[in-house]
């Protein structure tokens, strides 16, 4: 194998390798482990999401979708 090519399959293989500890480094800052052991954790984390009541209206055939779904089979089913 010539030289040059050994050097840019060395490189690459490097690259690869550098690009595989970033992600295992950044998976075990981000696992669930440590961020429930670290101190901060209860000050960062997100409150759940309030839930409004849902408003109950009075329709006589549901709502508009099936309305329109109730006059497109009308349609279609004339005789």
């Amino acid at each position: 194998m010539p030289a040059d090519a050994l050097l840019v399959t060395i490189v690459v293989v490097a690259i690869f390798v550098a690009f595989a500890a970033v992600l295992a480094w950044a998976d075990r800052q981000t696992s669930t482990g440590r961020l429930i052991s670290s101190p901060s954790a209860e000050a960062h984390r997100p409150r759940p999401a309030r839930r409004r009541p849902m408003r109950k209206r009075a329709r006589a055939f549901g709502s508009a979708s099936t309305q329109y779904r109730l006059a497109l089979l009308a349609t279609l089913h004339r005789p």
